[in-house]
């Protein structure tokens, strides 16, 4: 068969591939000449009748069959398909087996949806004696295949011909990888994968080639990222407007354990002073940080991504890492939020409330996220990502075994793993660290792969399933079985740190700024350890975590003997009433903490009102103390007593009102009685009521008080001899009646008398 050399102007038309004859001749194959991406027309097929074809085709007659293809050109070139069609049809009349109109005659019979008469075409075009006709024809029977359907197989088999014509064909590496994903599941798009990496190392940019492998495949092998790796840090180099792809090698070069490579490739980018995904770049610097052991480093570069996405954007990778710990109620929270701060509030108060001491700077729990996270992206990710096991719900659910003793739903896996493909192990591994235990069982001819995961109180069975690939969880109604739900809607973490569990309470007062104040009062046993508190810390924060404020004081020891204390007052002024405090007393080796929600009315101006209530002793001659308005009292953070001991109850009265002489008057009623019943059994209860000099007389407890000072703030204290009351519950009723403004208030505050001293 017999070809005319003129295959350019429809080839231009139809952006055919082309390949150098001479140099395939000689064994060599050299890259196919593409056209740019701008140049490729729509080839829309005219549906018009013969007369109006005849018509439309100029009256002239051609000496050969090359004059016909080079007119045909020109009408396609002007978008007149049915006139090139026609000119083709004449080509072939005078010549049958002339190459170039056959593969131009078959592109656009195929494009007519003609896939049999195209079929024919590229056939015949087959037996040429050109080496690009038969390039050609190989690459339309592949597009051929792929149309026809359930011919995909077909398709790749030509399309792997026309490699062997040219190894570097890239609309031939091409073509493979997009019928790779047309035939899907794990072969299809390991085989995509594989061409893809081909063309990137050729060309990185045909027809977006790199994008495609990065965001379509996702079991990329090893050496597949070292192969990418090795040609892009060179393209790269010549193509600095593709700067941004430093980043992916970065990730690359990470996930492959090559740390001080990873840091360099960002470097690359921060050199071109680009402010591409610096949240990102932030993130996987403090992971790079993580791997060589620098936990502060990478919390510090962990909160600048956290920082740097709450002002610029850029949230989605930090959430892909983060999600798999995710409560229902903060994936709720996540896909409901539009608003970048309201997502930064989201973090902010996902860590903080998981951090077991979130008055320091360190999150034990954050950098145990990580460590976690990278040991179940090393062990634990999934083996078969694109099967149809992954990528089908109704195959998902199908497949996963359920149980409805164990009211277990497979969907709770599907959900949470498919940003990051981890399988069924490595969900539960970064939820709850690794188990105490692995069993796997021997494995039979007729059993599978599996491994049971024994944990302190639960355990938790997996299996390789046939048609699945990967590791699936197995409910078991046996006893000791885990519960899978609770499982995945929790997370655990073993502080490394023995905990201690401090006494403490809190009162809020008016400060002389109007605003509310609060005292926390804290304390620990002196024998519980040899090493002594330094000092105590409390903080207040909004309700998503915002420190408002916060505290530190020294300790002081308070008692005697066994009976002796650490004691310590933190005072803070809040700016909002309600939030979480969080209080620590820094314990050398322990963790002495604690954290908690208020909710308080503000101080009205104005208005009668009353503060909380310190409930304490007085100190002991030449003891510490704590003193208030010149009130000198040695909290009790445990509000437990001792029959016997001396009571001290200390409050602060506002806004009284002043009468026309300047006093202020009001009348005090006390009430002390047993929680829940009678009065407790008092008898001669007051040993010195109010410390101003009065003495409790009966057990009529209505006084009346006139101040004369002018002040904001009337402090009272008064002291309880405890020793004639029985053991129990007793609660404690101040009652406050401002004489001048009528206005009345009161405050109720409980403490507990015990028999004997405590160990």
């Amino acid at each position: 068969m017999k070809d005319h050399n003129n295959t350019g102007l429809l080839n231009q038309a139809l952006k055919q591939d082309t390949i150098d004859e001479v140099n395939m001749e000689a064994g060599t194959a050299s890259p196919v000449q593409e056209l740019p991406d701008s140049r490729r027309p729509c080839l829309t097929l005219l549906w018009v009748s013969i007369a109006v074809l005849l018509f439309a085709v100029p009256a002239f007659t051609a000496d050969d069959s090359g004059q016909y293809y080079n007119s045909a050109g020109d009408f396609l070139a002007a978008g007149d398909t049915a006139g090139a069609r026609l000119l083709l049809d004449r080509a072939l009349g005078l010549e049958p087996d002339h190459g170039p109109s056959l593969i131009a005659r078959g592109r656009l019979r195929l494009a007519a949806g003609e896939q049999g008469k195209a079929r024919d075409d590229f056939g015949r075009a087959l037996f040429s004696d050109s080496a690009e006709i038969r390039y050609q024809a190989h690459l339309g029977l592949g597009d051929v295949f792929r149309a026809t359907g359930n011919k995909s197989w077909d398709a790749v088999a030509e399309y792997r011909q026309a490699l062997k014509y040219n190894r570097q064909s890239k609309r031939a590496l091409y073509s493979i990888a997009q019928t790779g994903f047309e035939l899907g599941e794990t072969t299809g798009f390991r085989l995509a994968s594989e061409m893809l990496v081909k063309l990137i190392c050729i060309d990185p940019e045909y027809e977006g080639a790199y994008s495609l492998w990065r965001d379509r495949i996702h079991d990329q092998t090893g050496d597949e990222l070292r192969q990418v790796d090795s040609f892009l840090t060179s393209y790269l180099a010549e193509h600095p407007r593709r700067s941004n792809w430093w980043l992916d090698l970065a990730w690359d070069r990470f996930s492959l354990g090559e740390i001080e490579r990873a840091e360099a490739a960002l470097e690359e980018l921060n050199k071109r002073g680009s402010a591409f995904k610096l949240p990102d770049r932030h993130l996987l610097r403090a992971r790079c940080l993580l791997e060589r052991g620098d936990t502060l480093g990478f919390e510090k570069a962990y909160h600048k991504a956290l920082e740097t996405a709450g002002s610029l954007g850029g949230f989605e990778r930090l959430f892909i890492e983060a999600q798999p710990i995710f409560s229902p109620s903060e994936k709720e929270d996540w896909y409901g939020m539009r608003a970048t701060e309201d997502v930064a509030k989201l973090f902010r108060k996902f860590w903080k409330r998981r951090d077991p001491d979130p008055l320091t700077f360190h999150n034990e729990r954050l950098v145990n996220h990580y460590v976690r996270l990278r040991e179940a992206e090393t062990f634990y990710r999934q083996q078969f990502p694109h099967s149809r096991f992954q990528t089908s719900r109704e195959y998902f659910m199908l497949l996963s075994p359920g149980s409805n003793a164990m009211e277990y739903d497979p969907e709770i896996f599907r959900t949470g793993n498919r940003q990051l493909p981890l399988d069924q192990r490595g969900m539960l591994f970064i939820r709850h660290g690794p188990p105490k235990f692995v069993s796997k069982p021997d494995i039979t001819q007729k059993s599978n792969p599996s491994e049971v995961w024994y944990y302190d109180d639960s355990y938790y069975s997996f299996e390789r399933l046939k048609g699945a690939g990967d590791f699936l969880f197995m409910p078991l109604p046996l006893q000791g079985a885990g519960d899978i739900r609770r499982a995945m809607n929790t997370d655990s973490f073993l502080d490394p740190l023995p905990r201690l569990a401090q006494e403490y309470y809190a009162a809020e007062f008016r400060g002389e700024d109007g605003q509310l104040e609060i005292e926390f009062y804290q304390s620990i046993p002196v024998g519980v350890t040899d090493a002594a508190p330094s000092h105590t810390l409390a903080a207040v924060y909004d309700t998503t975590w915002l420190e408002l404020a916060r505290d530190s004081a020294g300790v002081f020891r308070a008692g005697a003997g066994d009976d002796s204390v650490w004691v310590g007052v933190n005072r803070l002024s809040l700016p909002d009433a309600q939030g979480i405090y969080a209080l620590v007393m820094d314990l050398p080796g322990y963790r002495v903490a604690a954290r908690n929600t208020f909710n308080l009315e503000a101080y009205t101006d104005g208005e009668l009102d009353l503060s909380g209530v310190i409930l304490g002793t007085p100190p002991a001659e030449g003891g510490n103390a704590y003193s208030r308005q010149g009130v000198e009292i040695v909290p009790r953070p445990s509000l437990s007593f001792v029959r016997g001991e001396i009571v001290r109850v200390y409050f602060e009265i506002y806004e009284l009102a002043g009468a026309d002489d300047g006093r202020r008057k009001f009348a005090e009623k006390i009430t002390v009685s047993q929680a829940g019943g009678g009065s407790g059994g008092i008898r001669g209860l007051f040993g010195g009521l109010f410390g101003r000099g009065k003495k409790a007389k009966s057990l009529a407890f209505d006084f009346q008080r006139e101040l004369v000072d002018a002040g904001a703030v009337a402090a009272e204290y008064f002291d309880i001899d405890s020793a004639e009351l029985s053991a129990g519950e007793y609660r404690i009723k101040m009652e406050i009646t401002d004489r001048v403004s009528g206005q009345n208030r009161q405050v109720v505050w409980e403490f507990s008398l015990t028999s004997a001293v405590g160990p």
